[in-house]
């Protein structure tokens, strides 16, 4: 990308060539580099003073070199890998980014008077199986522990508050015995929160489909959501004792209002959304103080863009606010 002749942003790749462990050729990414850069106005307004942002990336398949049958199952449940058998699987594929750095410059408007640069430095490792075990951030090292199912068990993260000690954050997730659905979370001072499934504990597996589910926070105040068939809200009962009830009606023979979503709330206006075939949000209603409705509607054409979009007018005084349709 560029302007006035000049590059705004660039990017350099280098690819690897490794052989399988049947044989095959594979190609994978080894090296990024990302330079972008961007303009500043704010010396006088008129000239502007590029300032320099770099990235830069290295991956690597080494943490595929050791996997053993339990990785392989493991990975296998998630869909990473293909069932295969023998101590050298042809895993290779699935390079994981190892190392970033990232790198601003700032040529004008700074302290010292020159060009001055901060520089930000990740590591990643891996376990057999791929999935993330630890990182390092600027300092910041974090853990991650997972279950037999491939949920996230555990995180823990350390820092250095001075010179020779470090301070330690935790957060700790309970699932069901099918490692489905989550029954708990607590963090490292005990804080927690626990769930419900149509109305059963967390901790046991529930069959079938999950209408209502209910959280429970750390000061015992209660929220529960019920769902259709389809998993979506359809009503929402709050700790404090508000509801939001939402409905939808579908109108197979119509273009623009495809979907309709009406929100009804104890606690807020009315809303009415409507959505085209494509399930992209046309028109918005809102509820106003005198009953009329505060529109916003967009202009959609036939790709991913919208080009248009109508907002309600709003008018500002020190006294009252007023909204127009």
């Amino acid at each position: 990308m560029s302007i006035r002749g000049g590059v705004l942003s660039a990017a350099d790749n280098t690819y690897a060539q490794s052989t399988s462990a049947k044989g095959g050729v594979h190609v994978s990414l080894k090296t990024s580099k990302e330079t972008s850069y961007s303009l500043d106005l704010s010396s006088d307004g008129v000239t502007p003073t590029a300032h320099r942002t770099t990235t830069s990336n290295v991956f690597s398949n080494s943490a595929y070199s050791t996997l053993n049958s339990a990785a392989l199952a493991l990975a296998r449940s998630h869909g990473q890998v293909a069932n295969q058998s023998g101590s050298n699987p042809d895993a290779t594929q699935f390079g994981r980014l190892f190392q970033t750095s990232v790198t601003k410059t700032r040529y004008k408007n700074t302290a010292s008077g020159s060009a001055e640069s901060q520089s930000r430095l990740s590591r990643f490792s891996y376990y057999g199986n791929g999935m993330l075990r630890e990182s390092w951030v600027n300092g910041l090292h974090t853990a991650l522990f997972y279950d037999q199912f491939g949920n996230k068990v555990a995180e823990q993260a350390y820092a250095k508050v001075d010179a020779s000690n470090y301070q330690k954050r935790g957060q700790y997730w309970f699932y069901d015995n099918r490692g489905q659905y989550l029954a708990s979370q607590m963090n490292q001072n005990g804080v927690a929160e626990s769930y419900l499934y149509n109305g059963s504990a967390g901790s046991t597996a529930t069959q079938g489909l999950i209408y209502s589910k209910t959280i429970t926070g750390p000061n015992h105040l209660a929220s529960t959501s019920y769902f259709d068939v389809q998993g979506q809200v359809i009503r929402q009962i709050l700790a404090d004792g508000n509801q939001t009830v939402i409905s939808r009606a579908l109108c197979s023979s119509c273009d623009s209002n495809f979907i309709t979503e009406t929100t009804v709330s104890s606690n807020k206006p009315k809303t009415q959304t409507y959505f085209d075939k494509f399930a992209r949000e046309r028109e918005k209603r809102v509820s106003g103080f005198n009953g009329s409705w505060i529109v916003t509607a967009t202009n959609l054409d036939r790709s991913p863009i919208n080009p248009c979009q109508t907002l309600p007018l709003l008018r500002l005084s020190r006294h009252n606010r007023s909204l127009m349709p």
